[in-house]
């Protein structure tokens, strides 16, 4: 053999990134036609693969079925880490109401009596709460019209439940 040797030396730097510390809430349950609010937390920016797609850390769904959700974080390095979340779809036996007249006429005017309950406006104020049934007030005045949002504690007999989550429309005529 012949010829020249060389020795050559190449120093080469690598640099690690470290991956989103990403954290989602914990599997749920939901009845049908009820809404479960999904987070996650530790990164800069999240992607759910919702219909259609959300970008924020906490989103609202009302799957008609049993649904898993990835959600997938990433920080400020680009580095991504993927998480997924339950949420289970039961049948009620609690009767589904999703709108009453509050309007003083003997019909539909009482929303949900006999069970206990939590209504809460659009921005998560507390309305109502207890087991005689929601009259459309707050502090003995008339709300607007719109929907509204509650939980549910206890089935007809007063039993305690699983949360029972969703969202009633309020329908006021204006004669």
């Amino acid at each position: 053999l012949s010829g020249c040797v060389a020795n050559m030396q190449n120093e080469v730097s690598i640099t690690t990134n470290p991956i989103p510390d990403l954290s989602v809430s914990q599997d749920t349950t939901i009845y049908q036609g009820g809404t479960a609010v999904l987070s996650a937390s530790g990164a800069e920016s999240y992607e759910w693969n919702t219909n259609p797609v959300s970008y924020l850390a906490v989103i609202q769904v009302s799957p008609e079925e049993t649904t898993s959700y990835e959600v997938t974080g990433t920080n400020e390095y680009g580095c991504d880490a993927v998480l997924s979340v339950m949420v289970t779809v039961e049948e009620s036996d609690i009767p589904e109401v999703n709108a009453f007249t509050p309007n003083g006429d003997g019909v539909n005017d009482i929303f949900r009596p006999g069970y206990f309950i939590e209504v809460f406006n659009r921005w998560g104020v507390s309305l109502y709460h207890g087991d005689e049934g929601w009259d459309g007030t707050y502090e003995g005045t008339f709300v607007p019209a719109g929907t509204y949002y509650f939980v549910q504690t206890t089935d007809a007999s007063g039993n305690e439940i699983d949360p029972v989550k969703g969202s009633v429309t309020l329908i006021r005529n204006n004669n």
